[in-house]
């Protein structure tokens, strides 16, 4: 397991978390539970045990995690297969959890009064592919959970979510350069992905992946998915942040300045 992010303080806790989430995946497993169980049982307090020793590392939280279940892609053009009904009728537009940056007051502030490129009447200004509460949050990871055994792909929805963000970078002159991160979860495996575009408009998304997390089985398990959790999180941080402020936070606050 590693340590170095755990203190004399928090690892006892630490340790009590990890152990209740096996617990309670093992009961889950046992009673073929449906994937909303998964999702309040396990995956939120993975998620949950991962903001708290962040935030008791650093002065500031940094981090905010969004259960965006209900939060569709919006507006609904930046949503692929869209001409397609064959396989639209199979999408319901939304993941399960994100995590972003946590930004200041005033940062929001400019992004809510920036111009848009995207100006369309009814269309609600948005650093991202949702249109709702989180359409300011600087959205650096994707998850996406579905109960094992079941005919519906997690990565289906993980690809539409992640294509609409790159439609919406292409709309707003973000760069495209940036990758995009995103965790399928099927049952007790946790797999991760990488998404990035080989061409200018976005038209051809690729995924490196997947590669594993870890599981939910054993303490070990559930230690290897924070471990790689973390290290995402100072990704998100570090690199994903100074992106964010160079691409797209400067060309909102310089636009909220902008006479007329």
């Amino acid at each position: 397991m590693p340590t170095d992010r755990y203190t004399e303080e928090n690892l006892l806790p630490v340790w009590g978390a990890v152990a209740h989430v096996v617990e309670k995946a093992n009961d889950q497993r046992t009673n073929s539970a449906p994937e909303s169980q998964w999702s309040t049982f396990i995956i939120a307090p993975i998620l949950d045990l991962l903001h708290h020793v962040h935030r008791h590392n650093h002065k500031e939280p940094q981090l905010q995690v969004l259960d965006v279940t209900t939060t569709p892609i919006e507006p609904v053009d930046l949503c692929p297969y869209l001409n397609h009904p064959e396989v639209s009728k199979y999408l319901n537009k939304r993941i399960d959890f994100a995590v972003g940056l946590r930004i200041s007051h005033q940062q929001k502030t400019a992004l809510q009064h920036g111009r848009y490129r995207d100006h369309r009447p009814g269309t609600l200004h948005s650093i991202n592919q949702t249109a709702g509460w989180a359409n300011h949050v600087p959205i650096f990871l994707n998850i996406e959970v579905k109960k094992k055994h079941v005919p519906e792909d997690p990565m289906v929805q993980i690809g539409v979510w992640v294509a609409a963000e790159f439609r919406k970078r292409v709309i707003e002159g973000y760069d495209l350069d940036m990758p995009v991160f995103a965790i399928e979860i099927e049952e007790d495996m946790w797999n991760l992905y990488i998404g990035y575009v080989t061409d200018s408009l976005a038209e051809n998304l690729v995924f490196m992946g997947p590669e594993s997390m870890g599981d939910t089985k054993s303490p070990q398990g559930v230690f290897k998915i924070l471990h790689v959790l973390h290290s995402l999180m100072d990704w998100g941080t570090s690199d994903y942040r100074s992106w964010f402020e160079r691409e797209v936070l400067t060309k909102h606050q310089t636009s909220s300045n902008a006479p007329g």
